[in-house]
């Protein structure tokens, strides 16, 4: 389960940043697969630590997003 969203991400970082982040095959569009998978990432490491003190998965708020 993740944590945040591509709408999480694009509070803080601009769209153009994020193709630069995802756009390996210079499309010139954000890649939602590469996005998604570094959410689901990003969570799963928060569960390994998390996980070994807390019941998981965590309850999602704005501060587990931020």
């Amino acid at each position: 389960m993740a944590y945040a969203a591509k709408a999480d991400l694009q509070k803080r970082i601009t769209d153009q940043k994020l193709v630069q982040l995802t756009d390996f095959d210079k499309t010139g569009l954000m890649d939602d697969a590469k996005i998604t998978e570094a959410l689901n990432t990003a969570s799963a490491t928060v569960d390994s630590y998390a996980g070994q003190r807390y019941s998981l998965p965590l309850n999602v708020s704005g501060q587990v997003a931020d």
